[in-house]
């Protein structure tokens, strides 16, 4: 399995994610809606091998120890994803979503207002909660991309795996 080539061809479709599991051709989101791709299902150790290649010693031990792990992959000319790889039912699973080169702005997210007057303190501690895919990063990094673009600034982020 090349997954470069897996993730050109996502970006290409117009995908946001891709999915990988074990008997199954692998697997895009676009607008909300998974589709198969045309590609042949996936057998368990080319995704073992394939994410095997693509994840740092430390999170192997955390896949191994956990079940489960969080990191980032890059593609040179490609693009930057954010993964998540899991056991289950003695297989490897993962999902990618493809991290945008730059944040989107408080406008084209439709974010409130009250965000971008949160920006303008000097000092604070600011946490952003919520499920899985419900858009934590992509606010933090459209109100630090704010405050970059205003404000001559200190900003301390933590994040793991970083996004942006």
């Amino acid at each position: 399995m090349d997954l470069d080539g897996i993730f050109r061809m996502m970006l290409e479709e117009g995908a946001s994610d891709l999915h990988l599991r074990t008997g199954l051709p692998p697997v895009f989101r676009s607008r909300k809606r998974l589709f198969r791709t045309s590609l042949e299902p996936l057998k368990k150790d080319e995704i073992e091998n394939a994410l095997m290649a693509i994840i740092d010693d430390r999170k192997k031990s955390e896949l191994a120890e956990k079940l489960q792990c969080d990191f980032s992959y890059s593609v040179p000319g490609v693009g930057r994803f954010r993964g998540a790889a899991s056991r289950q039912r003695g297989t490897l699973a993962a999902v990618f979503r493809a991290i945008p080169d730059a944040p989107s702005g408080f406008r084209d997210l439709g974010l409130p207002s009250a965000l971008e007057v949160i920006t303008k303190n000097n000092s604070g501690l600011v946490l952003v909660t919520g499920p899985a895919g419900t858009g934590k990063s992509t606010t933090l990094a459209a109100m630090v991309n704010h405050i970059n673009k205003t404000i001559a600034a200190h900003i301390i982020t933590l994040e793991d795996p970083v996004e942006y």
